[in-house]
């Protein structure tokens, strides 16, 4: 009787470590922080750049792990530390039924590296789940890595993936990378309040290439509105 007793308790308890693994699993999948660029009609393929969070990696090792070349690489100053942006081809792409605009690149598995801690590591959170990490992260594993990514039609702007960080702050987001608090808000739907963002949430913000314009005089004004008449 205690035997079977046993047995029961082991099985309800297995049961039990299955299901919340499969919870987690599926709870991980649709990470909230995480929201798709949707794919324009008009426009394939495009340079985007990704905000690489600098946690403590040579530029050498950021640009192996991306696939790129150093060259690809341009530092940002964040407040006393020194980020990076990373410039990629970005393509419009289902991934695991999910069509929108993704960056791949090849990453060779470690010991003891899981999808979630190589995404917060090396990526800034930034990788797309497709549901069989589990299995194919087995060390020594090269394991294709879906990165998001966005595309605009408009030549003087890049889009830059950009994962928040403590402090950040809509305002001084698009100060960083030069854009502006509207451009962010239309380019993400979700976000409600430009007051309101949390750390790991991923951005997308609408870089101007060539810095913000300075706003127009009356006189540009009225220059333009002749050579409209």
């Amino acid at each position: 009787m205690s035997s079977n007793h046993n047995l029961l308790h082991s099985f309800i308890i297995s049961s039990f470590l299955l299901l919340l693994t499969l919870l987690v699993q599926i709870l991980a999948f649709n990470d909230p922080n995480l929201h798709p660029f949707t794919c324009s009609e008009h426009l394939n393929k495009c340079n985007a750049s990704l905000y690489h969070i600098n946690k403590g990696l040579l530029i050498e090792q950021i640009a192996s792990f991306y696939s790129v070349n150093v060259t690809q690489i341009a530092p940002i100053q964040n407040a006393d530390k020194q980020d990076y942006l990373v410039t990629v081809p970005c393509s419009c792409a289902t991934v695991n039924g999910t069509k929108a605009y993704f960056y791949d690149t090849i990453y060779t598995v470690k010991e003891n590296d899981t999808f979630l801690s190589v995404s917060d590591r090396v990526y800034s959170g930034q990788a797309w789940e497709i549901g069989n990490e589990n299995i194919t992260f087995v060390t020594g594993n090269k394991v294709a890595v879906h990165l998001l990514c966005g595309c605009v039609e408009s030549e003087s702007q890049i889009v830059v993936t950009f994962t928040v960080q403590l402090h950040d702050t809509i305002s001084n987001i698009a100060t960083r990378l030069s854009s502006t608090t509207t451009g962010i808000l239309n380019m993400n739907s979700f976000l409600n309040n430009e007051d309101v963002i949390f750390p790991d949430w991923v951005l997308f913000v609408p870089k101007e290439i060539n810095g913000i314009p300075p706003p127009k005089t009356a006189l540009h004004r009225l220059v333009d509105e002749d050579c409209l008449a």
